[in-house]
């Protein structure tokens, strides 16, 4: 019987050969979208869920009143809330701030343009991110160690090891303490090149050591 049924359904495709068509590539393109749509409600709803205890990590946002009148959220806020935040408010085991900087990178005779992040210490209490070589106890104590993602290094020194190698950010030598492990790209956090706060010159923390230069992720 059931042979029978499926000799029938087959016969009228065939018969219909436009219709069967067209109804064939309506269920594929239906099935294509639904799956597209599935897959990317997981990449939004899965956004920064790689972080360890990522439920406690929090973006600062900053409600700005301009003269205008108008209202805006943003992300960046001045360089002194972090250390403000975590004196006043109890609930605030901890900070780190952001300031991304692009920069010219030079490695031997070959020079790159690419962000740089300026952290705090507590970068990797915060978000515990693992790396593939390097202790995030001591990648970035002090002044003159970088911490690159896998890309850069790739970029920088193709297959050799990058560990112990100095580069050059604006003239200024860096050695190579760490290299991060791939992160998901479903970050809001870019993570080319780390280098500790202490190394912001004196000239650019004299422009955003105050309460209105809006130019930090916290």
């Amino acid at each position: 019987m059931l042979k029978n049924y499926i000799k029938i359904a087959w016969r009228n495709l065939v018969k219909e050969k436009g219709y069967t068509a067209i109804n064939i590539a309506s269920l594929a393109i239906g099935v294509g979208v639904f799956l597209f749509m599935l897959l990317l409600y997981q990449y939004a709803t899965n956004y920064d869920s790689f972080y360890k205890e990522g439920d406690r990590i929090y973006r600062v946002i900053d409600h700005v009143h301009t003269r205008d009148g108008s209202e805006v959220n943003t992300a960046k806020t001045p360089w002194k809330w972090g250390p403000a935040l975590k004196e006043q408010f109890p609930g605030v085991e901890n900070y780190v701030r952001f300031l991304i900087r692009g920069k010219s990178i030079t490695y031997q005779n070959d020079t790159f343009n690419i962000a740089v992040s300026y952290v705090d210490s507590s970068f990797f209490d915060v978000f515990q991110l693992p790396l593939r070589l390097g202790d995030p106890q001591t990648a970035l104590a002090g002044t003159g160690k970088a911490v690159l993602s896998p890309a850069i290094a790739k970029m920088l020194f193709g297959n050799k090891n990058p560990m112990g190698r100095v580069i050059q950010i604006e003239k200024k030598s860096y050695e190579v303490t760490g290299v991060l492990k791939k992160i998901p790209p479903n970050s809001s956090i870019d993570y080319d090149l780390l280098v500790s706060a202490s190394n912001i010159g004196t000239q650019e923390m004299a422009s955003i050591d105050n309460w209105e230069k809006h130019d930090i992720y916290t």
